[in-house]
């Protein structure tokens, strides 16, 4: 892929740096202006447009799909720098139709595995709650419908709601280390230049931020472990990413991190600061 390429980064199809600019908080835009308005981006632009410009098949033309779309694929940059107190750092986004919205694990349309492996560790660690509890609040859930009777009364949709606008609200940046991805072909999308650019957004925040919880899930999220620096003030939690579970047919190895981070939010901000997962 050329460096040379000059062409629009904003929307990724049209429109320069400006326009990616009115997508992402104003707190980003001095940090971040030139890996906005780099060539390396504007690299990852042109690939992307060209991904998505019709493409002759077996039986005529079709268009590739490129998740999320383009509106919402700097979602994670619509919070303020400053309210970051945990960054949870996965893969790339969902790669089926209607689930990536923009924000790392949150569902669009569907619960997807990773995020029901999260809402099992979150019931087992943090709620200190039976699985099979958890297993019938699925049942319900698939069902759309709401249990009669709970401990904790609570319905469904908030022990596993799929948009985790929740966390976000909290201050829990939800990024992913490569932010688009084909249909059907996870990791389709990790060698195009996404990693410099999402590892300038974890260099910001360790730099300016008075102390943030780094939650590295998997192999790629955990190759920016170099870029956390005054690393001291800050608290870096790693683990493998909630799909492998998936892949085993297993429970996550969440290592407890949420127990942790808030621990560590407790100690370092009071009480108040701690997440309610």
């Amino acid at each position: 892929m050329s460096t040379q390429l000059k062409i629009d980064v904003s929307d990724i199809d049209t429109k320069a740096g400006r326009k990616i600019d009115k997508m992402i908080h104003e707190s980003w835009r001095q940090p971040l202006k030139h890996h906005i308005h780099s060539a390396y981006l504007q690299g990852v632009a042109e690939y992307i447009a060209e991904r998505r410009r019709t493409s002759v098949v077996e039986g005529g033309e079709t268009k590739i799909q490129v998740y999320p779309e383009t509106s919402k694929m700097f979602r994670a940059l619509s919070m303020d720098l400053s309210d970051v107190k945990v960054l949870i750092l996965g893969a790339d986004p969902y790669h089926s139709p209607g689930q990536a919205d923009g924000l790392a694990f949150s569902c669009g349309k569907t619960l997807s595995p990773s995020l029901l492996h999260v809402f099992k560790a979150i019931w087992t660690d943090v709620r200190h709650s039976n699985p099979d509890e958890l297993e019938c609040y699925l049942k319900y859930w698939k069902r759309g419908t709401i249990p009669q009777s709970n401990p904790d009364k609570l319905t469904v949709r908030e022990v596993m709601p799929m948009k985790l606008d929740r966390w976000y609200d909290q201050g829990v940046m939800l990024l992913n280390r490569f932010l688009s991805v084909e249909q059907s072909i996870p990791n389709s999308h990790a060698h195009i230049g996404w990693h410099q650019f999402t590892g300038a957004i974890v260099e910001v925040v360790a730099q300016q931020s008075k102390g943030c919880v780094f939650m590295l899930w998997g192999q790629a999220a955990k190759s920016v472990t170099t870029r956390i620096k005054n690393s001291r003030r800050h608290e870096v939690l790693t683990c493998e990413h909630p799909v492998a579970a998936s892949y085993r047919n297993d429970n996550w190895n969440s290592q407890d991190c949420f127990n942790k981070a808030n621990l560590w939010l407790n100690k370092k901000y009071g009480e108040k600061a701690e997440i309610v997962w």
